[in-house]
Parts: structure tokens; sequence; C-alpha cells
């Protein structure tokens, strides 16, 4: 419920608590728009796990486990970057071993993908003015 009139929700306890409210929010689906046809084989089309028509689209989240990623990224650029001698424990990787290291480890970010039964699947919601108790994706 978007009491102030600005557009988005705001979650800030100051200078007013609550301003805005949950009405209802999904932890598993959200509901994505595609102004444009996103071509199999377009980023978009990576992004989010196959080829989408125009229109809006049943997303599901797929979570993921920010301490197995922070592992396998961690444990990737000490395999495969070297110490700095002039600077003791910094690491210097060049760009192609990030860019590997990032595909073999996935982003750490939760990942979006079309729910295969599409506006019939039940969803649950989850119904609280306080975000905290709220498991929000990841996405940034």
């Amino acid at each position: 419920d978007d009491r102030n009139g600005n557009g988005r929700m705001d979650f800030e306890d100051e200078p007013d608590p609550s301003i805005d409210r949950f009405l209802g929010v999904s932890e598993d689906y959200v509901l994505g728009y595609f102004p444009a046809e996103a071509q199999a084989d377009s980023y978009c089309a990576e992004l989010f796990g196959g080829a989408l028509c125009v229109g809006y689209h049943l997303m599901g989240i797929e979570r993921v486990d920010s301490e197995a990623h922070m592992t396998c990224y961690n444990g990737c650029i000490d395999q495969n970057c070297t110490e700095d001698p002039e600077h003791g424990v910094e690491l210097v990787c060049d760009d192609d071993a990030i860019e590997q290291c990032q595909i073999d480890c996935g982003s750490g970010f939760d990942r979006l993908f079309e729910v295969p039964g599409g506006f019939s699947t039940d969803i649950s919601i989850v119904i609280s003015n306080d975000p905290d108790e709220i498991e929000f994706p990841d996405f940034s």
C-alpha cells in the first residue's frame, strides 16, 4: 500500500514508521512483464532460463545458497589468481580468471525462471507489515 504516493515501497522507519505497508507478498514468486520477446539466444533468455514471449509471466525464484557460492568463488579465486609480492597477501587476478570463476560458481544472486504451470500455480502469500519478517529475493 503506497500511502505516500511516491510509486515505491518505503522500508525506512524514519521519519515516519510504517509509511507504506505490505498487503501481501509472495516469497517464492514474482510477476514479470516483458515488453518485447526474448529470443532463445538472447541475454534476457539466458538470464530467465529460456525464450519468453511478450506479456506477463509468473516467475519463480531460485534461491542461491550464499555460503556455498562464496566457498566456491573464493576457492576458485585462490586457485586461479596469484599473490602480489609487493603487497604480500593481495591476490592479482586477470579478467579471464574472474570471469571463469563467475561461470563456474554462478553470480551468487537469486535467479528467476518462468514457472511451468504459469498462472494456474498455487502460491502462498505472507501478510506482514514488518519487512524484516519477509524473505525478499536477492537480485542485486
